[in-house]
């Protein structure tokens, strides 16, 4: 059975999304580009997201959302948070789920999570970061 995961990535200078909500059906894959040909400019950007039931709604900076449809199940089904990454997956898990190794490389702050600001400083665990340096 698949697990239920939520993965957001940098790819070329535009945004994947991709989730699964653990219900059986197939990964669902958003690809978000820029107006402006891509995301990685060096500018700040922000990425919202919001879920309805079986709805994803992703919006970057002031474009209009664009919404990715989850399986049936979806509505009743919680997204699984008990390993969060942020920046990247350890190798293992990224080949096996999202079929990539390729970590984060940037900037991330002030990241939102259920409505409660991430202090970065109390991660239990990381590796190739560089804290406080954006």
């Amino acid at each position: 059975a698949q697990l239920p995961f939520f993965a957001v990535m940098l790819i070329d200078g535009h945004i994947e999304v991709h989730v699964n909500a653990g219900d059986g059906t197939s990964t669902r894959k958003l690809l978000i580009k820029s107006s402006s040909g891509t995301f990685s400019d060096g500018q700040e950007h922000s990425v919202i997201f919001v879920r309805n039931k079986r709805s994803l709604s992703v919006q970057v900076d002031e474009a209009n959302p664009s919404d990715v449809k989850l399986g049936p199940l979806a509505d009743t089904n919680l997204l699984n948070f008990s390993n969060f990454y942020i920046g990247g997956v350890p190798s293992i898990d990224a080949v096996e789920i999202l079929k990539t190794t390729q970590s984060f490389y940037g900037c991330i702050k002030n990241l939102i999570f259920d409505m409660e600001l991430l202090d970065f400083t109390a991660a239990l665990r990381y590796s190739n970061v560089d804290m406080g340096s954006c």
